[in-house]
């Protein structure tokens, strides 16, 4: 099917957007911007790979013409800027198509520019783009749906600088714009592309808790921590007596005793479980955060041990340790 009669098949709304093809490309705003001032296929495919997007098809690219074409003097813009570009000359720029962009300011820098790898220098805040460091957290961020003044925090503790809104959200729109996707359609983005840099991060993510997300990137508060420990452990109790058809309100997790009743209860419940075992010890040590003993005394008391038992005796000393 050609382009044309591709176009008459498929309806699009004002921006370009498309009900009937699916695309998964976030960064479908910046293909647009080198679209219409007039670089090719393999342009294009060219600074995707030296900036490390998202992976593109070339059939990709070719839909996403397809739609700047559908849009009013985007033809005309692209057949103008193609020919201009190839002869060095200023690009034609169309308000029709410039209103399209939510953020204009960047489609006008873009058009200014005569060479494909420049375009990097279009927005303000570029090491967004160029760092991969801190693009790996803000990627995992937005594909997890942190709000944005928890990961401005998380930003300044593990970067040391700040990061304003705009910046934020400029680069979602233009380089990961997924705010629309459901839970498969993330999955199937990630899966996608296992050679992308940051597949492996997306994958130690992705469907987790917002815990697991800021403990990844080593940002975790001690507070967020143990609240979420405490949350664990309070639904698996729940889950454990709705299996067993007891009543929630027969224990607590605030006692001692009542702790040791419910340990003493599950062991048994738990013996023909495969995962018996990881749980028992996943509780005690949930509770053993609770109670206030933390893991770094845990960790202090086991190296004690540990060079008790390993202490090289003196000359007139047994060589036999004991636990105390």
């Amino acid at each position: 099917m050609n382009e044309k009669n591709f176009s008459k098949a498929n309806s699009y709304d004002a921006y370009g957007h498309n009900a009937n093809l699916d695309l998964m490309v976030p960064d479908e705003m910046f293909i647009k911007l080198l679209i219409y001032r007039g670089s090719k296929r393999d342009e294009i495919i060219k600074v995707v790979k030296d900036l490390y997007l998202y992976p593109l098809a070339a059939s990709d690219i070719d839909n996403i013409k397809i739609k700047c074409r559908s849009t009013e003097d985007g033809q005309k813009m692209i057949d103008a800027n193609q020919t201009k570009l190839t002869g060095g000359e200023s690009l034609y720029i169309s308000e029709k198509v410039r209103q399209e962009f939510k953020y204009p300011e960047v489609f006008d820098s873009m058009m200014k520019l005569l060479k494909d790898n420049d375009v990097i220098h279009c927005f303000s805040n570029r090491q967004l783009v160029t760092n991969l460091n801190k693009r790996r957290f803000l990627e995992c961020s937005i594909l997890f749906g942190l709000s944005f003044p928890r990961f401005k925090q998380g930003w300044k503790v593990k970067f040391e600088e700040k990061i304003n809104e705009t910046e934020y959200d400029l680069f979602k729109y233009y380089f990961w714009d997924i705010g629309n996707y459901d839970q498969n359609k993330c999955d199937a983005l990630i899966d996608k592309h296992p050679e992308y840099p940051f597949y492996n991060d997306f994958k130690s993510v992705n469907g987790f808790s917002q815990v697991n997300l800021l403990s990844y990137f080593s940002i975790a508060s001690e507070d967020e921590i143990l609240n979420h420990e405490r949350n664990l452990f309070e639904d698996e109790m729940t889950h454990r007596e709705e299996q067993s058809d007891i009543s929630s309100n027969s224990y607590s997790v605030k006692k001692d005793s009542q702790y040791i009743r419910r340990k003493n209860h599950y062991n048994k419940l738990l013996v023909h479980l495969e995962k018996a075992e990881f749980w028992l010890k996943e509780l005690e040590r949930i509770f053993a955060r609770i109670t206030g003993k933390t893991r770094y005394n845990i960790m202090k008391d086991n190296l004690k041990n540990i060079r008790r038992i390993n202490r090289v005796p003196e000359l007139d000393e047994e060589y036999i340790f004991h636990r105390k």
